[in-house]
């Protein structure tokens, strides 16, 4: 199950891993992709699913987000976690039309404003884009979130084209942008502005150049509250492209999958094709450890929660238009 439209970057994970991984699962059984929006129905339909390992999701991130909507009938640390594939990168890049080469730059800078694109009618559709715009009031960065109907990963790529955006700030795109946007960041197009990763994470080259600028956690986010509330905001970082089960699966089932997407990650063929299909850079993590890291980012994020929802308030009524 895939609670995207099919074309999409998750989308290819799963058809990916639905042509592929079988032949690490024991019977080689045949998988088919199905995909169901919006995701919080996709995230309900494999909750309420049978147990029996026969129907999983393939989520772009933990659903610690999603998991505090309305609609949600699930708490994603009780879902079952097969592993994890890939995570903990996220850029921001901007337009080379910016005269700013990275974010030390922008510190204070009364203009130009960097824009970045969301579909956020109130403040609790911000999602993670509530820690960008607490990160520009916390260094003074002259921001404005530009508000639009839609803002996935197709709209994006059109607004920074016509220039309606001059900003993208995104888990997975740096990576794919040789694949998706050849000449982009050789030609100079867009640049790197800021590397939003996860403490002691370096996004490093996507092949056509080098993300330079420095970590922001590393060496911004030095306040140890600050960085405990950084993550807490953040929690779609901790972890993507998740192969995820409905809860109460067997130990016997759980550990079957586990050992065969462990085999794949571990298999050069398999990981590198994966690698080059997507252009989602992997970084795998075990079943047993993701479960536990789920279980740890959305205790952190419940946490601070009330917090967050008051910088996001804040952060809507001075950064949104």
């Amino acid at each position: 199950m895939v609670g995207d439209n099919a074309g999409g970057t998750t989308d290819a994970h799963a058809r990916y891993m639905s042509i592929r991984l079988p032949e690490f699962i024991p019977g080689n059984p045949r998988i088919e992709v199905r995909n169901l929006t919006p995701n919080v129905a996709e995230r309900n339909f494999v909750w309420n699913a049978e147990p029996d390992g026969l129907t999983l999701a393939l989520e772009a991130t933990p659903g610690v987000l999603e998991q505090f909507t309305t609609q949600a009938q699930f708490d994603m640390r009780e879902a079952t976690m097969i592993g994890v594939t890939s995570g903990r990168e996220e850029a921001w890049f901007i337009r080379g039309t910016l005269s700013y080469n990275c974010i030390e730059d922008a510190f204070g800078a009364p203009f130009p404003d960097l824009t970045i694109a969301v579909d956020a009618r109130t403040p609790a559709d911000l999602g993670s884009n509530v820690a960008v715009g607490w990160l520009a009031d916390e260094l003074n960065i002259p921001l404005r979130m530009r508000r639009v109907p839609v803002a996935a990963t197709s709209e994006q790529y059109r607004m920074i084209e016509r220039g309606t955006v001059n900003s993208w700030v995104s888990r997975s795109v740096w990576n794919q942008l040789p694949i998706t946007r050849p000449g982009w960041v050789s030609s100079g197009f867009v640049r790197p502005f800021a590397d939003l990763s996860a403490p002691g994470v370096d996004i490093g080259n996507n092949g056509e150049g080098d993300f330079h600028c420095p970590n922001v956690h590393d060496t911004y986010v030095d306040n140890l509250d600050d960085q405990a509330l950084w993550l807490a905001m953040r929690p779609d970082l901790a972890m993507s492209y998740n192969l995820i089960g409905p809860p109460g699966m067997s130990a016997g089932v759980t550990e079957a999958l586990r050992d065969a997407l462990a085999s794949a990650m571990a298999d050069t063929r398999f990981a590198s094709n994966m690698e080059n299909f997507t252009g989602i850079r992997n970084r795998f993590t075990d079943g047993a450890t993701a479960q536990q890291d789920l279980t740890d980012t959305v205790n952190a994020y419940i946490r601070y929660k009330g917090q967050v929802d008051l910088i996001a308030r804040d952060v809507f009524n001075k950064y949104v238009r």
